[in-house]
């Protein structure tokens, strides 16, 4: 059986990939106004909105859901507080479950998506670089837990296929050994493509520092998708078709299993 943090992580997994519109904080993607309509607001940011939101709307048990709901507000300060009143506010670690959030009073929240033995966690989260986004975020840069009573151990993972696509303009290179060794070859990298932005990252290889980078206006709209559903490979293809059309550009489709824990 899922745990009831799963069964919000899955929730939310169906929203990757979602980006707001030409206005800050709106759609775009139809979640990003449903998540603040779920508040009664519009165009504020809304990564809180987001995780109340997938948790309220998930397959979690009455009882989760009202404990959570008790602490869900549309301001991470307000979550904080009332989260620290009921003694549910802690510090990340390894006993962090799939499921609890991760916030920064004042600053950002969303899912503990899962917890690494080297003191990084990875995130499913709302209004990140404009989006729904998964990222490694680390414990050392400030952030805490809400841990709501009956998020559960984690059970087998639910797998869920999706299909999307990526910009090709927008490459990874790397890895060196060193971090020095990676901006030495990143800084080489400006001079000779001045126009590009760049953005030093980690990846999963003995040799983890890279960088990637890309042409203006693809820093934060370079991957589209999962499409979740059984035509989710249709919708895929007729979403890359028109992006091409318009972007006069290559796509290459993907797809990927997203696990819950």
């Amino acid at each position: 059986m899922l745990s009831n943090g799963q069964k919000t992580l899955r929730k939310a997994g169906h929203y990757l990939g979602a980006m707001e519109g030409a206005r800050p904080n709106r759609s775009g993607d139809p979640i990003v106004d449903e998540c603040q309509e779920f508040y009664g607001l519009l165009g504020v940011p809304w990564c809180a909105c987001f995780l109340g939101y997938v948790v309220a709307k998930s397959d979690a048990d009455a009882a989760y859901k009202r404990n959570a709901k008790a602490i869900a507000h549309p301001s991470t300060a307000e979550m904080v507080r009332r989260a620290r009143a009921k003694g549910w506010y802690k510090t990340g670690n390894a006993k962090t479950r799939p499921g609890d959030w991760f916030i920064r009073d004042g600053v950002h929240t969303g899912l503990v998506l899962d917890v690494r033995t080297d003191g990084r966690f990875s995130t499913i989260e709302g209004n990140a670089a404009n989006g729904v986004r998964s990222y490694v975020r680390a414990w050392s840069d400030g952030w805490r837990v809400i841990s709501i009573p009956g998020v559960g151990l984690p059970g087998p993972a639910a797998v869920v296929n999706g299909y999307g696509f990526d910009d090709t303009r927008v490459k990874i290179f790397g890895g060196w050994p060193t971090a020095a060794a990676r901006d030495q070859q990143m800084r080489k990298y400006q001079a000779a493509h001045p126009d590009h932005w760049t953005q030093a990252i980690r990846v999963r290889r003995p040799s983890k520092y890279a960088f990637r980078s890309g042409p203006p206006g693809t820093w934060d709209r370079w991957t589209y998708g999962p499409w979740l559903h059984s035509t989710g490979k249709e919708a895929r293809d007729k979403q890359m078709e028109k992006w091409q059309a318009a972007n006069d550009a290559k796509a290459r489709p993907w797809r990927k299993t997203y696990k819950d824990n």
